[in-house]
């Protein structure tokens, strides 16, 4: 008779244990489904960020491009400019 106690006292502290397990393991699921969730949903905002950063560099490299091209018909226009002022100066009588 001890012994059916003894059986019975076991398997109450086993069906215990594995309820406490199946809890945890419960609770581990949703833990990892937000994380993934909120990894996802941060993973996204960051490619979102990149893409916007991409973006605005293009921007400033097309800027810097037109900037540059400026400055070279300014300088080209400018070299004409002395070209013809020294022919000036060379035709001119002192």
């Amino acid at each position: 008779m001890e012994n059916d106690k003894f059986q019975e006292l076991i398997m109450q502290q086993f069906n215990k244990v594995f309820e406490k397990l199946e809890s945890l393991e419960k609770g581990q699921r949703k833990i990892e489904s937000r994380m993934e969730n909120e990894v996802i949903y941060k993973l996204g905002a960051l490619f979102d960020a990149r893409e916007v950063q991409n973006d605005r560099h293009n921007q400033i490299l097309e800027m810097l491009s037109e900037m540059d091209d400026k400055l070279d018909y300014a300088l080209l226009k400018l070299t004409q400019h002395e070209i013809k002022l020294m022919a000036k100066k060379k035709l001119s009588p002192r």
